[in-house]
Order: C-alpha cells, then sequence, then structure tokens
C-alpha cells in the first residue's frame, strides 16, 4: 500500500493489525501520518503512526523492531512509550502513547524566546528523559524541539515527553529540506540538519554525545526563537558549527542568563568529549542555581561576578601568554608540499594538489592551511564530503593553535567558498590580496580571479588575471586561467594563444604537468570546436608527458579527450572503446570520480549515436557511483543525463521527473551554469509535452543568465531550445531570430545543425531560396562527412520539404539514404512514411502506420507532436482524396492547437476543413474561422513573413488564397 500525497492511509473506522480501530487523522507530516485509534484489545486510545512507503523495506522494519525492543524497556514519565510495531496491508505503522499538547517546536514558534522559569523546568525533563534512554544504551538520533510534546496536566504545568528514539534511523536523505540526513558507515540516515552534531555531519560514530548536542540547540532554540546553524544546506551548517558559538549566542540573546548560557556553550562544544559527559549530569547541572554551579562550566561572567580578584590577574596571564606565542609554524617539510599543492591548484591540477595537501597534512597534523588547501582540492574535484571533513577540520586547528591574522583571513575565505557563500569570500581574497607582499600579489589577484570565475563572473575575473600578469608577465598559471576564461567567452584565438604561452612558461620552469595541463586545455577548447584532427596531435603528445612523469590522472584525462575527438570524427566504435579504456584505468587506480565523470562521457558517446537506451545504462552506473561515494554534484549530472536521454528518445514525461530533481539542487548549491543547462533541457522537455507556455517561460528567465555568462555555447544552447519551442508554438519569426542568434554563437557540427533547424524555418516562412542557400552550404560543409546525425537531419528536412512540393520520387530517394544511414525510424522519418503511402493512395497501409505513429507518441504523452502529425496526415488524405479521414483528423487536431492559440496550425487545420466539406455554408464557416486566425497572424508576425508564409506552395495547394 503505496499512500499518495494528501490521501490517508487509513480511513476512519478501520480495523489495523486486528486491533487498532482507527478514530481520525491527527497529524500528516515528512515520515508519514498519525492517527488517533482505539486498542480493542486493551480498551485504550493510542496513536499510530505509519511510515512512509520508501522507508518500509524489510531490513527497516527489522531495524524498527530492534529499536522498539529497546525503547520499550524505558518507563519514564517524560518518554514517549512505543508499543509495538507492524505491518498492515504492506504499510509499515508502530503504535504509542497518546499524547494530548503542543510541540515545544510549536509552542517556541507560537510564544517565541522564553524566560529561564519558563525553559528550566522543561529542559531538565528532557535531560531527563535522555538520561533515562542513554542509560539502557539508547541514543536519540534526531532530538529536536519538533520531538518533544508538552503534555497538558491537571496544575497546567507542562509536562516534557520526548518521543521517536531511535526512529530517525528510517529517514532517508534529502538534499532540499530542513529533514536532510547524513548517512553513517552502516548507511542508516540520522538526524535533522538544524540540530545534528559535527559527528553526525561527518557520518561517524553516533554517541549519548551527539544528542547532548542537539540539546544545546534546542536550548539555543528556547533563549533566542531561532536555531543557531543553517538548516538547508549540508556545507554550510558544517562550518557554522566550528564559528565563534559564543558570540553568536551574546549576538542573539544578549539578555541570557549566566548560567543557561553556560550550559548551551558546554553542549555545542565541537569535540564530543569536551561536553557534559552524561544526560544525567546535563539534568543535574540545569537544576542547580547558577551560584552553585560547579566551576567547570562557569562562563567569564560568573567567574568576573563571584571571583573578580582571582579571575582578572588569572585571565591577564593567561591572555598574555597566549597573544605573546608566535603564529603557528609548520613543519618545512610540510611547507613544501603545501606550497606545491597551492602551485598545482592555480594550475588546474586538482588531483596533483590533493596528493600535494595529503602529504602536507601526513607530514604535519596540526597545518590548518594544509587542511583548508585540500578541501578546496577535493571540492574542485567534487569529492564533497572530504572538502566538508578537511574545511571542518581546519577551522578546529585554527582554534587551538594559533595563527596569522593573513592565514586566519585566508582560512574564513577558504570556508566561505567551499560552503558556496561566494559574496562573503570575496571582500577577504581583496582584504588578502591588498595587504599581500609584491611577490605574492599575483597569486592573491589569481585567487581573486578565480572566485571571480565560480561567481560567474568572467569580466571581474579576466580582470584579476590581467591583473596578475601585469605585476608578473611569466605568471604561467595565470595564463593558463585566462586562456580559459577566454575560451568559454568563445574568443578561440585568444584563448588558444594563452594556453600556448602557459605551456611554454610551464617547460621554462620545467613544470611538465603544468605543461599537460596546458595542453588538455587546448585539446578541449579544440575538440569543443569540432576541431579534432587539430587536437589529436596535441593530446598524443601531451600523453608522452603524462607517461613521462606518471601522472596517472592526467594520463587517464588525455585518454578521455582522445575518445571525444575520435566522437567528433565519426567513429563512435573508437571513441567508446577509448572511453571504456579510461573507466576501467580511473576505476583500478580508485579514482572514483572521475570514472563516473568518463561513464557520463561514454553515455553522452552512445546517445550522439543514437543508442538512448545504452546511453542511459551508462548514466545509471554513475548515478550508482556518485551516489555510493556521496558526490552530489555528479549524482545529479548524471540525473540531468538521464533526462536529456529521455527527451531525444522522445520520453519527455520520464525526462521531466528527472531534470525537475535536479534542478533544486543546482540552485541551492549555486551552480549557476548548471541550472541554465538543465532548466533549458525541462524548458525543451516541456515543448514535448506540449506545456508550451511553461517551456517557453522557463527558457526565457534563463536566457539573461546564460548571456551574462559570456559563455557563447551555454547561450548558443538557451537560445536553440527557445527557438524550437517558439516554432511549436507557431511564433516561427520570433523562432528564426533565436536560431539566427544561436548559430552566430556556434560553430562545427552544432552550428550546422542548428543552420539547418534555421533552413526549415526558412521553407516554412515561404523562403524557399533561402532555405536552399542554407541546406546547400551545409551540403558543402566539412562537418556534413563527420556527423551522421546531420546527415540525417539534413536528408529529413529536404524529404519534407520535397514531399510539400509534390516531387514523390525525390522524397522516396531521400527516404532510402536515410533508412541505409539509420534504419531505426523516429517518429519524423514514420510520419512522412505513413504520409508518402496516403499519397500513394495505399489506404489501408497509411492507416496502419498513422495509428501506429499516433500511439507511440499518445504512449509518449507528447501531446503537441500528435496535434501535429494528425494535422499533416490530414492534409495528405485530402490531396488523396480521402474525405472522411481528412474531416477526423483535421478536427481532432484542432481540438488541441484551438484552445491554445496556435494561430498558424489554426489556419492549416481550417482550410482542410473547407477543403473537404461539400456543404456551403459549413465551407465559409471554417473560411471565416481561418480568416481570423490568419487576423491574428498578423498581429503577431511582421507583414513581410505573413505574406511570403501565404506563398508557399502547399499551401497554395489547400487553397490560403482564399482567406
Amino acid at each position: 500500500m503505496t499512500p499518495v500525497p494528501g490521501a490517508s492511509s487509513f480511513s476512519a473506522g478501520e480495523i489495523v493489525a486486528g486491533r487498532y480501530r482507527v478514530l481520525k487523522l491527527i497529524g500528516r507530516g515528512g515520515m508519514g501520518e498519525v492517527y488517533e485509534a482505539e486498542d480493542q484489545l486493551l480498551g485504550e486510545y493510542v496513536a499510530l503512526k505509519t511510515v512512509r512507503a520508501d522507508r518500509a523495506s524489510t531490513h527497516s522494519l527489522a531495524r524498527l523492531q530492534k529499536e522498539i525492543q529497546l525503547a520499550r524497556k524505558v518507563t519514564h514519565p517524560n518518554v514517549g512509550r512505543v508499543f509495538e510495531v507492524g505491518l498492515h496491508q504492506s504499510l509499515l505503522f508502530y503504535a504509542m502513547e497518546l499524547l494530548e499538547g503542543e510541540t515545544l517546536q510549536a509552542r517556541i514558534r507560537r510564544a517565541g524566546p522564553q524566560s529561564r522559569e519558563e525553559a528550566f523546568p522543561i529542559a531538565i525533563q528532557m535531560a531527563e528523559a535522555l538520561a533515562a534512554a542513554h542509560a539502557i544504551g539508547i541514543v536519540h538520533t534526531d532530538f529536536k524541539s519538533a520531538n518533544v510534546i508538552l503534555v497538558r496536566t491537571a496544575t497546567e504545568e507542562s509536562r516534557a515527553v520526548v518521543t521517536d528514539f531511535g526512529l530517525a534511523r528510517l529517514e532517508p536523505p534529502t538534499s532540499e529540506s530542513a529533514e536532510t540526513r547524513t548517512l553513517t558507515s552502516e548507511q542508516l540516515v540520522v538526524g535533522t540538519l538544524g540540530y545534528m552534531s559535527p559527528e553526525q555531519l561527518a557520518g561517524g560514530p553516533l554517541t549519548a554525545a551527539s544528542d547532548i548536542y542537539s540539546f544545546g540547540i534546542v536550548l539555543f532554540e528556547m533563549a533566542t526563537g531561532w536555531l543557531p546553524f543553517e538548516d538547508r544546506h549540508v556545507i554550510q551548517s558544517a562550518m557554522q558549527r566550528v564559528g565563534a558559538i559564543d558570540s553568536l549566542l551574546r549576538r542573539l540573546a544578549p539578555g541570557i542568563g549566566p548560567h543557561w548560557e553556560a550550559a548551551i556553550l558546554r553542549c555545542l562544544r565541537t569535540e564530543p568529549g569536551e561536553r557534559f559527559r552524561s544526560a544525567r549530569e546535563l539534568a543535574d547541572y540545569l537544576g542547580r542555581s547558577a551560584w552553585r554551579a560547579p566551576f567547570r562550566y562557569w562562563t567569564r561572567r560568573e567567574w568576573s561576578r563571584l571571583s573578580v580578584a582571582a579571575a582578572v590577574p588569572s585571565m591577564a596571564i593567561t591572555g598574555m601568554w597566549i597573544w605573546t606565542r608566535r603564529p603557528y609554524k609548520p613543519a618545512p617539510v610540510a611547507a613544501v608540499w603545501y606550497q606545491k599543492g597551492i602551485n598545482a591548484l592555480h594550475s588546474m591540477s586538482y588531483e596533483t594538489a590533493r596528493r600535494a595537501f595529503s602529504q602536507a597534512v601526513a607530514l604535519d597534523p596540526k597545518f590548518a592551511l594544509a587542511h583548508g588547501g585540500l578541501a578546496r582540492a577535493c571540492d574542485e574535484l567534487d569529492y564533497t564530503d572530504l572538502a566538508k571533513d578537511s574545511m571542518l577540520r581546519a577551522m578546529a586547528l585554527a582554534q587551538e593553535v594559533r595563527t596569522s591574522s593573513v592565514d586566519s583571513t585566508r582560512l574564513r575565505a577558504l570556508r566561505f567558498m567551499i560552503s558556496r557563500e561566494y559574496d562573503r569570500a570575496a571582500p577577504l581574497l581583496g582584504e588578502i590580496e591588498a595587504q599581500a607582499e609584491p611577490k605574492e600579489r599575483p597569486a592573491a589577484a589569481l585567487e581573486s580571479g578565480w572566485l571571480a570565475q565560480l561567481r560567474e563572473d568572467t569580466n571581474a575575473a579576466a580582470a584579476a588575471y590581467q591583473r596578475a600578469l601585469k605585476m608578473d608577465p611569466s605568471y604561467a598559471a595565470a595564463h593558463l586561467r585566462l586562456g580559459y576564461l577566454f575560451g568559454r567567452r568563445g574568443n578561440d584565438a585568444q584563448a588558444l594563444e594563452s594556453f600556448a604561452e602557459a605551456e611554454r612558461l610551464y617547460n621554462f620552469d620545467s613544470d611538465l604537468e603544468g605543461v599537460t595541463e596546458s595542453m588538455i586545455q587546448t585539446a578541449i577548447l579544440l575538440n569543443r570546436r569540432s576541431r579534432a584532427l587539430e587536437a589529436k596531435p596535441v593530446i598524443q603528445r601531451a600523453l608522452e608527458i603524462a607517461r613521462a612523469v606518471g601522472n596517472r590522472y592526467q594520463e587517464i584525462e588525455l585518454l578521455r579527450w582522445k575518445g571525444v575527438s575520435a566522437r567528433i570524427l565519426g567513429e563512435p566504435e573508437r571513441a567508446a572503446d577509448l572511453t571504456q579504456q579510461a573507466i576501467d584505468a580511473a576505476i583500478a587506480a580508485r579514482m572514483d570520480n572521475l570514472g563516473t565523470s568518463l561513464l557520463l562521457d561514454l553515455g553522452n558517446t552512445l546517445l550522439i549515436s543514437g543508442d538512448y537506451r545504452g546511453a542511459e545504462g551508462k548514466y545509471q552506473r554513475a548515478l550508482d557511483l556518485a551516489r555510493r561515494g556521496k558526490v552530489r554534484r555528479l549524482e545529479f549530472r548524471a540525473l540531468t543525463n538521464m533526462g536529456s536521454a529521455c527527451e531525444q528518445d522522445h520520453r519527455p514525461a520520464e525526462a521531466r521527473q528527472f531534470l525537475e530533481a535536479a534542478l533544486p539542487f543546482y540552485r541551492q548549491a549555486g551552480y549557476r551554469r548548471e541550472l541554465i543547462q538543465t532548466a533549458a533541457l525541462l524548458g525543451g522537455v516541456l515543448d514535448q509535452l506540449g506545456e508550451y507556455d511553461q517551456g517557453i517561460g522557463i527558457l526565457r528567465e534563463v536566457l539573461p543568465s546564460a548571456v551574462d555568462l559570456k559563455d557563447r555555447l551555454v547561450e548558443a544552447g538557451v537560445r536553440e531550445r527557445l527557438g524550437e519551442s517558439l516554432r511549436t508554438r507557431g511564433d516561427w519569426p520570433e523562432a528564426l531570430a533565436e536560431l539566427e542568434k544561436a548559430t552566430n554563437l556556434q560553430s562545427g557540427v552544432p552550428a550546422a545543425l542548428t543552420r539547418v533547424s534555421c533552413a526549415q524555418m526558412y521553407w516554412l516562412l515561404g523562403r524557399t531560396e533561402e532555405a536552399d542557400q542554407a541546406l546547400s552550404a551545409v551540403e558543402r560543409s566539412r562537418e556534413r562527412a563527420a556527423s551522421p546525425a546531420l546527415v540525417l537531419r539534413l536528408l529529413l528536412v529536404r524529404a519534407e520539404i520535397a514531399f510539400a512540393a509534390g516531387r514523390l520520387g525525390e522524397v522516396e530517394a531521400f527516404l532510402r539514404q536515410i533508412r541505409a544511414a539509420n534504419p531505426e525510424a523516429d517518429s519524423d522519418l514514420a510520419l512522412l512514411d505513413a504520409r508518402m503511402a496516403v499519397r500513394a493512395g495505399k489506404v489501408a497501409e497509411g492507416e496502419s502506420r498513422m495509428a501506429a505513429v499516433i500511439d507511440r507518441l499518445n504512449r509518449a504523452k507528447m501531446a503537441g507532436a500528435v496535434g501535429s502529425a494528425r494535422l499533416a496526415i490530414a492534409a495528405a488524405w485530402l490531396d488523396a482524396g480521402s474525405v472522411d479521414l481528412a474531416l477526423q483528423e483535421a478536427r481532432d487536431a484542432l481540438q488541441f492547437f484551438e484552445p491554445r492559440q496556435i494561430w498558424e496550425s489554426v489556419v492549416r487545420g481550417h482550410l482542410i476543413l473547407a477543403g473537404v466539406l461539400r456543404n456551403p455554408a459549413e465551407v465559409n464557416e471554417h473560411l471565416s474561422a481561418g480568416r481570423g486566425a490568419l487576423d491574428q497572424l498578423r498581429k503577431t508576425w511582421p507583414p513581410a513573413s505573413v505574406e511570403s508564409y501565404r506563398r508557399r506552395v502547399d499551401l497554395q495547394r489547400l487553397g490560403i488564397g482564399r482567406l
């Protein structure tokens, strides 16, 4: 039984598990639903809590039963009792004590911060509940204010009851809600993000100390009305936990009592061993008056109040000792490895950087900056969890050992960069650059440029890199990064020049890994511009260097781009073989992230060759690897690619699910480029589903962001999809304008494919000569020989134009070529086959083929394509003299187009009906309706476009002159 959102799993009067009679639904949440029920066996009222179907595996049931067996041993007035767990019609549920009252969270939201007199009695009871559970070995794992119910009593005092012990282990990971989870080594998901301890966020072992940390957050919430930490973004939340909690507390609640403050600060210590030793000790502490608190828990205010004479000299001596110490200096050999890591980071050799920083921290575990550098390298390699853990370690070390002010600023900037808070990092990097010594200033400028690039501010990035080169013209890393930026902007000549200069300078410095990286970036740019023949020798030379140096990562990366070159040159089998070699090598070398990326590339190769199902298989394997390694960015890239495969396979409903799952992650994580590309894909999918206005709205919404990126290819992709959506929506002049802009932004095969789409638009608008010129130019181009997909697209458009002109012999010739190149017919080809059968007088065969096309499109939920196919076949039936069939298809088509006001299709639909019917009144009615639709076109199309459209041969044959 799978609960439907918004519907109830149980109904009033239903008997559950043979004993519980359901009375009413009393609540619904992310985990399931809660019902009031009567236990007919014992004659008591209980609460039944269901667990959503996706949690109800056999493993989760067994685990829940084990948790409840332990929980039932706790008999304490402040612990909610759980009676049993079971299955009812495949739905997992458990029966628990029925508690009447509001949650602590609800009270805080209703009444705001609590006074000490209100809060402490509740807090003591909560601590007593945890102490009782901890005493028999139960850790709550999800202690939060929403799991504390304030039960009304006869004395009007609230009794705090803690619920859901151990049940958090059923919760699955999510990425966008307050219910975000992290995995333990057992792959059990525990905790709510805003309340999680640092060890929970790191996926470490959970102990009673984790509950005490969560307790401290609830105390903070009771005092302030707010949570102290980010409750939606994992990395930001983790970074905040090693910040200055005491200053945060005083800023949010300056009037909080010292006893309360001390309890919170003690609970929120980063190291578990520094918190209260047990919930019992915590309960005892809260029960004492402030002046009797044990001295080890006193705050500075308590000391100053009770022991001024002793405390002031002590603090002065301690402060003098701390502040007169020199800043921490790492071991010299660790410092050497750290600098190697920095150089590799700046040179975009992120795996080399990761290895260097790993060596630095192994040689000096207290080297905070090296841990920060390791976090940065891991972040660039998409090892998100490793990046988070390394950054947490760096910040914890910065509190243990004294760091210089510059290093502290650098660590803070790194923290904000890792957590994607780029706007907060920018002024810190600006401060570092301004205060840097002259010899360090070029590298500081490069860091500023790198951050600007992450913020997609290419103008600021270019200015920073050029600033670095002005100070040091021989700075190879700045040339390399500037070349990368030029390539993004489409300035290919400048990009290649910068890469060549970087290669020369790295050679001069004998930095062979830098040389290789410069050549890799050169090859990538050439491949992306469909200049694979030029890329091949560059890749080969770079491979020889990488093998000589022993840089396995760069060697595998080069195999990858060698495969891409083969794909571009029309060698799909060789491309797949090379990419598979790279995948095998990456996995053997335990470079799982690189292997995942390569699987995605292999899927792309199969996708381009038309093997959609094969591509999906590779994407699914990549998705599994990414999830296993908890690499979120690659996980959602795999989902996006699966959406793209489904879209190209004309399965838009499936594609939509994948893309809509990926979009929130990109939006929240700040991956602007991926957000734009995924939104563009979704716009195209909505076009296939016939949801034109929504799809066009999405594309128009992201277009300004695509332009701001200053990346010609991204902008071209959005404009191309917008053009295609406008075409199906019937806004042809605007569609052509977008497609022409896209063509001007592209080069190579992508530009040729878009030029064919422009040619199709020229023909649809009656500009036949321009259509022929554009198609002929593509046929003469070198791209035609390099892309089977381009050849098929050319032939199909040529066949469509010949069919409209009645040149059926040419159509047959084109169809033979298409079938020889690709026996797997898509919907466009199948539709043309059906129309050819009709025009040839093969009525039964035409009907059968047409029915198959419509059935295929209907199963794919491509409503717009169904309408267009019906309109096209109706025209063919009219030409063949099959009046009844033409009449039915045209009427069915208009039922789709008229409500959506797709006026061009409405014009053709009414012309067909006017040509089919014989009753003069009906004919005039349809001619009038067609005339009205044409008037609507005149309001939105330029006059020249309307006139050229009216001159189309097939429309003349339909009788458009009568409108």
